[in-house]
């Protein structure tokens, strides 16, 4: 998690932005919060939806309470490249063009209770939109 603060310096020293806030969505939430660590000069503040705890932390049963979706997707992951991908492609045309409603539903039971009602509005339409581009540039697969 921690080797991604320096990109982070980069482009934000590119971009000619002093100070910022980090925010991460599920696997982006150790990461935006790994770099508000490393980064405490520049970080405003680091905020995380959906985000996990460390995968090998000592005594949790790390898929207990994750949605279907998730195990699928980490289940794909730990068989290797090409599965990931497969399942990736597979969902990424039902959020190719989610609006912040769209997103929500498709998202399902990943969402918390409390991470449901905040992924609503103007947040769920900024994360709908990111989720578009990055489908739209190839991010994704």
């Amino acid at each position: 998690m921690a080797d991604c603060a320096e990109d982070i310096v980069a482009v934000a020293d590119r971009l000619g932005i002093e100070r910022f806030y980090t925010v991460g969505w599920s696997g982006g939430g150790p990461h935006a919060l790994a770099s508000a660590s490393l980064l405490a000069e520049r970080v405003i503040a680091a905020a995380t939806l959906a985000s996990p705890a460390p995968r090998d932390a000592e005594g949790l049963d790390w898929l207990m309470g994750m949605g279907a979706e998730n195990i699928g997707e980490f289940t794909a992951a730990d068989t290797g490249e090409e599965q990931l991908r497969a399942y990736l492609d597979q969902h990424a045309p039902e959020l190719a063009h989610a609006t912040g409603p769209d997103l929500h539903a498709a998202l399902g039971d990943l969402l918390s209770e409390v991470d449901g009602r905040v992924l609503t509005g103007e947040f769920a339409e900024y994360l709908a939109t990111c989720t578009r581009a990055a489908l739209e540039h190839g991010i994704w697969g």
